[in-house]
């Protein structure tokens, strides 16, 4: 049953999101909320899917967009500043439910301190307790009043540590086909026939600064080998895409690129093969069944740190789902253009059995995120609001 406010009657909820796969999770949650509350007010930071369901972003989400150990500490008092400007005017606003998305580094804290002002709290996406840092829960406990999962293997920690946590899977799960179409992907983007290659060099600057040289230079070498071969950069908006062509036009790549802007979707369904930067995109990549080389480059500092703390043996989503080594990885020195585009030149040679093989075991992993997580994470926010 749909429940009926005024609008001067109706709940505010608060949420902070720092970047576009937060926005795409937290637009999923808003929508199922919008269908049973239709006035309802969003406020906080979020992003342009998130304004599409009537959000009011009082501030970039750029701000908060920010990666790994040290690059957050060059930025503390900014954030710490937007961090105290969000706690005014959340308590000012008497809001009903606190809900942080990912960037657990800003929202956890924050959401701490509401928490103990007697808002309710909620976190969507935990923090990575798996891969390193497992005494966060303790903190986490302290901070949230509930935590949204979207990995299966996530919720025997939250029962250990007695954290409500409830599984929800992933909305690109549910939004994404079983099967792809690539002949009509590549009908709908006017692209030439021939074998597609796939680059998705990331969402934040710094990691676009770091990987598109490398992917430049692998594009350069694959090309030489295998000239029938189209490349397709895509790019997730505008300030990435003039990024990337500033660092085209500094390099020595003389192949014909392709660069297309806010298709990401389009581009994986259309390819046979993807290079793509550690994140979001390696689900989303999965999800398309596509053959896929991941690379992380960062600073040395942050890479050192990185391996002396982090536990789990993989950073692609798709290796951590299925803990095996499905796709090859290349991170820091060993992400170079030789490794990287000899990776690709085997899985252009994939034999039809081969593929098959890859395709089942991502299909098996896609049903296993398959929740209807917009509708699960919507039946949670109302449960906090006691509908």
């Amino acid at each position: 049953m749909t429940l009926s406010f005024e609008p001067n009657d109706a709940p505010t909820i608060a949420i902070v999101v720092g970047e576009h796969s937060g926005d795409t999770l937290a637009a999923g949650l808003m929508a199922a909320v919008n269908a049973r509350y239709p006035h309802i007010r969003w406020v906080g930071i979020g992003g342009p899917k998130m304004q599409q369901q009537g959000f009011e972003s009082w501030y970039p989400m750029e701000q908060l967009a920010v990666m790994g150990f040290f690059e957050p500490l060059w930025r503390l008092y900014s954030l710490l500043k937007l961090q105290q400007q969000l706690k005014k005017r959340f308590k000012a606003l008497k809001v009903d439910l606190f809900i942080g998305v990912d960037a657990p580094e800003f929202n956890l804290p924050l959401a701490k301190w509401l928490k103990q002002q007697g808002f309710k709290t909620l976190h969507y996406v935990s923090p990575t307790v798996w891969a390193w840092r497992p005494k966060r829960l303790q903190r986490i406990q302290y901070a949230v009043d509930a935590m949204l999962l979207i990995y299966p293997f996530e919720v025997a920690l939250y029962q250990q540590a007695k954290i409500p946590g409830f599984y929800v899977g992933h909305t690109l799960a549910d939004e994404i086909p079983w099967l792809p179409a690539p002949l009509l992907a590549r009908a709908k983007l006017n692209l030439p026939p021939g074998p597609m290659v796939a680059i998705l060099p990331g969402s934040r600057l710094r990691e676009l600064n770091y990987l598109v040289p490398v992917f430049l230079q692998t594009i350069q070498w694959l090309a030489t080998r295998h000239p029938q071969c189209q490349f397709v950069v895509a790019l997730p908006t505008t300030e990435r895409a003039q990024q990337f062509e500033r660092l085209l036009q500094q390099s020595h790549c003389s192949v014909p690129i392709y660069c297309l802007t806010g298709q990401t979707r389009q581009v994986l369904e259309a390819s046979d093969v993807v290079l793509v930067t550690s994140g979001t995109a390696t689900l989303e990549t999965m999800l398309y069944k596509k053959p896929m080389v991941i690379a992380y480059k960062t600073n040395a500092l942050t890479y050192w740190l990185a391996k002396k703390l982090i536990k789990t043996p993989y950073i692609g989503l798709p290796n951590i789902l299925a803990q095996a080594p499905l796709v090859p990885e290349y991170l820091q020195q060993e992400a170079t253009p030789a490794k990287l585009g000899a990776a690709l030149e085997q899985l252009l040679n994939l034999s039809e059995s081969q593929r098959q093989q890859l395709i089942n075991r991502f299909t098996t992993l896609h049903r296993s995120l398959q929740q209807n997580a917009n509708q699960k994470a919507g039946d949670v926010v109302l449960k906090l609001l006691g509908a």
